[in-house]
């Protein structure tokens, strides 16, 4: 009966530390996303994103992090073309649902797209 205990109490310890550490956090997962990489890469990394909005050529995907007291960090994955151009962050408080909150992309935010010209 002893050993019963013990080993219940050893599995609901285990399942309890499992499951505290898979919370994802975006913020560290998108220091993995460098510019130039694809859109499946990306969906590899970060896991399918929670909003996409686009203009043109240009495309955001943006992901959330609840937190406490009805706020959230959210990232964003910029793209052009399909390829990454670069990540911002920015974080809301005071919002009922992480996921209800995405803010409304202003294009005028993104990170420039670098053209380099090389004389032959």
């Amino acid at each position: 009966m002893r050993k019963n205990i013990f080993y219940i109490a050893f599995v609901l310890f285990t399942m309890c530390l499992s499951s505290c550490g898979t919370s994802k956090s975006f913020e560290s997962l998108s220091i993995n996303v460098n510019p130039g990489m694809t859109k499946s890469e990306v969906i590899n990394i970060m896991g399918t994103p929670e909003n996409r909005q686009f203009k043109g050529s240009d495309e955001a995907w943006q992901w959330c992090n609840g937190g406490y007291n009805g706020g959230g960090s959210y990232t964003v994955i910029w793209f052009y073309k399909g390829i990454v151009t670069g990540t911002t962050s920015y974080k809301i408080y005071n919002c009922t649902a992480c996921s209800d909150c995405f803010r409304t992309i202003k294009w005028g935010d993104k990170p420039d797209i670098t053209i380099e010209f090389r004389n032959r």
